[in-house]
């Protein structure tokens, strides 16, 4: 093909390609860029005059002079708005000046845009919100670009917010935070992919459960200090059951779900009612381990972490956190046809509220993750209502796949040793050791009256559990071991005291003995 000049083509393809050299995102623009195409020659300057596409953003930190050009230059098309305010000088028709140009203050620059609210595309606001930013919210209700909606401030006490966020239904992404939302009626977003939502008071559920069921393009969902409002499902709605009047919601594209500091009525529909074809990044706290016993949360639970190979199990602050870390992937960053993704990551933090069911969540737990190694952490911190040994009881005899107990504190090291010499009958009808895999073990923060403790424990432990493995302890053979069980590679203490006490007293010979 001969090549054409680039004067010879059409005003539409210039202006095109024009419009491909701004930024991909709309807040870098500049009248800069704009300025240096036009210098190019007349034909550029005419269409850079003419094209709306190219004057895309107004912006509360530019000046008089940038904010008209863009409004003289865009009459019709959508506009990108950004607003920072700070609590002071509203009187004033402007704050400061740059390159010689006033800057106008968030009162007069909402003055300034509000007629153009119609066009309103991306909105992003930061700061001080008074009653006119309201307003001009308002406006922008049924704006028919629109489809970002990024708050972030904090208002006078007489101006509420009553955005009606139910009318925004062309939104792609919504990000709130600290302003309080009007939800009148059901809000649909049938192309919603980002929901970003803290300190801020969501929906009622069965208006969050239609917001979701109508969001199918959906790829991350977080939610943080959401505030509390009073419970909508009883105790038992959301075990397997499920609330009946709900049906589990297919999102296809969700990849991200993180929810920190949310009321647990919200946190537990959420896990117990979506549902994701792949690995999802799955982050939250102060969720209640009751959820363990939902069939739908086990799926995406056991789906998440196939692209690791060992999760991370802590018993600490009277919660079972579950979580990974990034050298904890898989090495090829495949498994069972899942890529793994820098962006994959799992971390629960489960509150263990109802000592009745607590054998069987902590049953569930060990069946969501028998696939994968455990390393488990036994922190000293009090555990409330349950104690650390009746945790330990049931949680060790679930967790089989169990190779490293990390434990920080000498009475909680004993009750771990303690629960490691009980032995279970599996599956198969063979007799063996709690945590039969177990290798690696290892002790920190060791008070010094409770190290004849640990001491002594440490030496039950080698005499009850491994003493008849013989020469396979060293040789990795375990030549007689009923029960059965792997020998113990490595023992770490907090000290070198600690450390030369049971290798000159001969505590567990032929292992590995080094600091911790």
């Amino acid at each position: 093909m001969a090549p054409v000049n680039i004067n010879e083509l059409p005003t539409e393809i210039i202006m095109q390609i024009l419009v491909f050299t701004l930024p991909e995102d709309p807040w870098d623009w500049g009248i800069g860029l704009v300025q240096q195409l036009a210098l190019v020659c007349r034909r550029w300057l005419s269409i850079t005059l003419s094209a709306p596409e190219l004057w895309p953003t107004v912006d509360s930190r530019q000046g008089y002079r940038t904010i008209g050009a863009v409004l003289a230059h865009n009459l019709t098309g959508p506009l990108n708005v950004r607003l920072r305010v700070a609590p002071f000088a509203e009187s004033s028709p402007f704050l400061a000046s740059v390159r010689g140009s006033l800057i106008p203050s968030g009162k007069r620059f909402i003055e300034i845009i509000s007629p153009h609210a119609h066009r309103w595309r991306d909105i992003d606001l930061m700061g001080y919100l008074s009653t006119d930013t309201v307003s001009a919210i308002q406006r922008a209700e049924a704006a028919e670009y629109l489809q970002l909606l990024v708050i972030s401030g904090w208002s006078q006490p007489s101006a509420k917010w009553r955005i009606n966020i139910s009318r925004l239904n062309r939104l792609k992404c919504l990000r709130i935070s600290g302003v309080q939302l009007r939800w009148d009626g059901p809000p649909r977003f049938p192309f919603l992919r980002i929901l970003t939502i803290s300190f801020t008071a969501l929906p009622p559920i069965d208006q969050l459960h239609t917001m979701l069921e109508s969001a199918k393009m959906l790829d991350s969902i977080s939610l943080h200090n959401i505030d509390e409002y009073p419970s909508q499902i009883d105790e038992e709605g959301w075990t397997n059951q499920g609330i009946a009047r709900f049906k589990i919601v297919p999102l296809t594209e969700l990849t991200n779900v993180h929810l920190n500091m949310v009321p647990t009525e919200i946190s537990t529909h959420l896990l117990t009612h979506l549902d994701a074809p792949g690995p999802l990044a799955l982050a939250g706290n102060h969720l209640d381990a009751a959820v363990l016993l939902n069939d739908n949360f086990r799926r995406i639970l056991r789906s998440s972490i196939t692209t690791f190979q060992r999760i991370r199990v802590d018993i600490v602050a009277r919660c079972l956190r579950v979580h990974t870390q990034s050298g904890d992937r898989i090495e090829d960053g495949t498994a069972q046809g899942h890529t793994g993704s820098p962006d994959d990551f799992l971390d629960l933090e489960f509150k263990l509220l109802d000592p009745d069911r607590l054998a069987i969540i902590l049953q569930s737990l060990g069946l969501s993750l028998e696939s994968r190694r455990i390393t488990l952490t036994v922190h000293r911190h009090e555990f409330g209502p349950l104690d650390v040994g009746s945790v330990l009881w049931e949680l060790l005899p679930a967790l089989t796949p169990v190779d490293d107990i990390w434990v920080a504190g000498g009475w909680a090291m004993c009750r771990v040793v303690e629960v490691l010499l009980e032995k279970r009958v599996d599956d198969m009808g063979d007799l063996k050791w709690v945590t039969p895999r177990l290798q690696y073990l290892a002790v920190q923060d060791v008070l010094m009256e409770e190290e004849e403790d640990v001491l002594s424990a440490l030496r039950v432990l080698w005499e009850k559990r491994y003493v008849r493995l013989g020469a396979g302890v060293t040789e990795g053979l375990a030549t007689e071991s009923p029960p059965r069980c792997s020998p113990l590679r490595r023992l770490l203490m907090p000290d070198e005291w600690m450390v030369g006490m049971v290798v000159t007293g001969g505590l567990i010979p032929g292992v590995d003995v080094d600091i911790a």
